[in-house]
């Protein structure tokens, strides 16, 4: 395969290594401001809102990625970025690309989560599952033929394709979004999943497209 993203030799997992570190001491200080201040002072700075671009804090759109709510969204966003990083460090991407694709399904997640919500300026985005969701997209659409071993409901191991995997995925995330997210039902942010996965379906188009 020739393109952008093509490269044949193995990719050790060190740089990936330092970046779940790198989260879990920000998420690790997150909690002690929370314990010292009573309050938030990294979602504070560094949190995203609707009104982020309108007042200039160009800086949320990617900074909002480092911050999450409690161990186990830290813990499951960390555990999907590490499998889907593994996966396309193993001939496909160079860790620079890598995280090139995976930082822009950051931002563009924020984008969308924050057109969606442009009317709430309370709302707060925070986690990085939008550029968990740019990688899984990408890889699937890369690999669709592959079986991939999922836990259905977290408790039944089922065989499917990775294209069978990301149409349920996108399936499940617009779903969601039109009837619990945007009735205000919900505080998982499916836009910004769908916003990360369209980036995933872009990097890849333009792939193909080179």
């Amino acid at each position: 395969m020739n393109g952008f993203f093509y490269r044949p030799e193995i990719i050790t997992t060190r740089w990936i290594n330092r970046i779940l570190w790198f989260y879990f001491i920000v998420f690790i200080f997150q909690q002690i401001t929370q314990i010292w201040f009573n309050c938030g002072i990294l979602d504070v700075f560094f949190s995203l809102q609707p009104s982020a671009c309108i007042n200039l804090q160009i800086w949320r759109f990617f900074s909002y990625s480092f911050l999450h709510s409690d161990f186990w969204h830290v813990f499951f966003n960390l555990l999907l970025f590490y499998g889907s990083s593994r996966l396309l460090l193993q001939g496909e991407l160079t860790i620079k690309q890598l995280l090139i694709l995976y930082s822009s399904g950051i931002v563009l997640g924020g984008l969308v989560w924050s057109f969606v919500h442009i009317q709430h300026s309370h709302y707060v985005l925070i986690g990085a599952s939008a550029g968990v969701a740019c990688l899984w997209t990408y890889f699937f659409l890369l690999y669709p033929e592959k079986t991939l071993s999922v836990l259905l409901f977290f408790v039944f191991p089922v065989n499917l394709k990775a294209r069978w995997c990301l149409t349920f995925f996108i399936g499940y995330e617009v779903l969601n979004c039109l009837f619990f997210e945007l009735q205000g039902m919900t505080l998982v942010a499916h836009s910004a999943h769908l916003g990360g996965a369209l980036m995933g379906y872009l990097w890849f188009k333009y792939q193909n497209y080179i």
